[in-house]
């Protein structure tokens, strides 16, 4: 994201900064009270906090706009002040354990598949909305992978089943794709996306955006979990 101030005055442009950095901080809190489901939420209600509480005009004209980057920056921060590095290295460890035992249960329930994790979590990032997205590469229909997934302890009651419009034709990996989504017991948001065809499971990119993306295999994540220190992995 931008905050398209390249056009602005000297002194605009570090009003908006400084507003956008205020907003961030703001969002992140709400993120780490639980008060905001994502970062979209957490943004849109610490922008109109900041406008009550300031007036600013930047936050209003939406130019006080902070990234995804800069608020997961502020969590981050909050984070090990909160939990201290130990512990929160930690937790990035446990998650992505849990990403290598889901991705070992969904080889064993649905044979034949295969699996990737994608996105922040593959390069040990899960600062403000922790999340864990899977690409599954399979022919089973998603409610039957709910079902075999539920019948090796992975039930989700909670669990509700989008769908996805990707970037691109078929040919492209393109397409509707089908996905079951629900939030683990630590708070860790789970996405499966079931991808029919290779092209659509190994592609570099976001399905739903074309930007580049992260992404890991089961044995390429055994062996982040194997070195020092999982919090700093990089995709692969």
């Amino acid at each position: 994201m931008c905050n398209n101030t390249a056009g602005m005055p000297r002194s605009r442009r570090q009003d908006s900064s400084k507003v956008a950095d205020q907003i961030a901080r703001e969002a992140a809190r709400l993120l780490a009270a639980g008060r905001a489901a994502d970062l979209d939420e957490a943004r849109r209600l610490a922008t109109y906090a900041m406008n009550d509480r300031t007036g600013s005009a930047a936050a209003r004209g939406g130019r006080g706009r902070p990234s995804n980057q800069r608020i997961r920056q502020h969590a981050q921060a909050m984070d090990m002040q909160a939990m201290g590095e130990a512990a929160y290295r930690g937790q990035i460890r446990a998650w992505l354990e849990l990403a290598e035992d889901l991705m070992s249960t969904i080889q064993t329930a649905i044979p034949d598949s295969e699996t990737l994790l994608v996105g922040r979590a593959a390069e040990g990032h899960f600062d403000g909305d922790p999340e864990l997205r899977f690409r599954i590469l399979t022919t089973v229909e998603i409610g039957e992978i709910a079902r075999a997934l539920a019948e090796f302890g992975y039930a989700a009651p909670d669990a509700t089943f989008p769908t996805l419009d990707t970037v691109g034709g078929a040919d492209s990996g393109g397409g509707r794709l089908s996905q079951m989504q629900w939030r683990d017991e630590g708070g860790v948001r789970i996405t499966l996306t079931r991808c029919p065809q290779r092209s659509q499971f190994e592609t570099r990119v976001n399905l739903a955006t074309g930007e580049p993306v992260s992404r890991l295999t089961r044995i390429q994540l055994q062996n982040l979990l194997a070195s020092p220190s999982p919090a700093d992995g990089r995709n692969r």
